[in-house]
């Protein structure tokens, strides 16, 4: 029996005219039990606070922190 992974599809980056912000633009995509947040930078930030009230898996998609 064949194993198959599902990979899901490539969040795409927003325009540069519909981010609200340069630095950590937040997008939310959310269902009933869970939610998937994509925070976008578009140019250099240094100490960037960012506060998560409970368990969060983070991961860097590209460039590097």
């Amino acid at each position: 029996m064949t194993t198959r992974a599902h990979l899901p599809a490539a969040v795409a980056p927003l325009a540069v005219e519909r981010l609200h912000s340069l630095v950590e633009n937040r997008t939310v995509y959310a269902l009933d039990g869970f939610e998937l947040n994509v925070f976008e930078t578009h140019q250099a930030a240094h100490r960037v606070q960012l506060r998560l009230d409970g368990l969060a898996l983070t991961t860097m998609l590209r460039g590097k922190r």
